[in-house]
C-alpha cells in the first residue's frame, strides 16, 4: 500500500511527524501522529510484513482524497483539538496539559492550520529564561 509506505518513510526521518487533515477549503479537520496512522494501516510496525489493515481505511482514504474529511475524526488516534495562533506559551502549555498531548495544531481565526506548537521547545525556552546570565 503506497500510503503506508509513504508514511513509513516520513516516520523513519522524523518519528514525531503529525499528519494534518484539512478540507478542500484548507480548514483544519483533525490530526494524528504518523506512527499511529501507520500502526492502524498495518498489523505490525513493519508495514511490509503485514498488509492487513487494522481499521476500515475508507474514511482515511476519503479524507486524503478530500471527498469527505469529517469521518476521520472518529478514527483512533485522530484529534480535532487545536489552539489559536495568537495563544501565548502559558496558554499553550495549559491546553496541552488539559489534553495530555505534547503538540497541538495552531489555527487561524478561520481554522486554517498556521503551524504546530510543541511542548518541548516551549519548556526549554522557559527553563533557559530562568537561568541567570553568566
Amino acid at each position: 500500500d503506497i500510503i503506508a509506505k509513504y508514511i513509513s518513510v516520513l516516520v523513519h526521518y522524523d518519528p514525531n511527524v503529525l499528519i494534518i487533515i484539512v478540507d478542500s477549503g484548507g480548514v483544519y479537520i483533525a490530526s494524528a501522529r504518523a506512527d499511529m496512522i501507520l500502526s492502524q494501516l498495518t498489523d505490525k510496525n513493519d508495514y511490509e510484513q503485514s498488509p492487513e489493515p487494522l481499521f476500515e481505511t475508507k474514511p482515511f482514504i476519503d479524507a486524503i482524497h478530500g471527498s469527505d474529511p469529517a469521518p476521520v475524526r472518529s478514527l483512533y488516534g485522530f484529534s480535532d483539538q487545536s489552539i489559536p495562533e495568537t495563544a501565548n506559551n502559558v496558554a499553550a502549555l495549559q491546553r496541552m496539559q488539559e489534553l495530555n498531548t505534547p503538540r497541538l495544531v495552531a489555527v487561524t481565526s478561520d481554522r486554517k492550520p498556521k503551524g504546530l506548537v510543541d511542548r518541548d521547545p516551549i519548556v526549554t525556552q522557559l527553563l533557559l529564561g530562568l537561568v541567570p546570565a553568566q
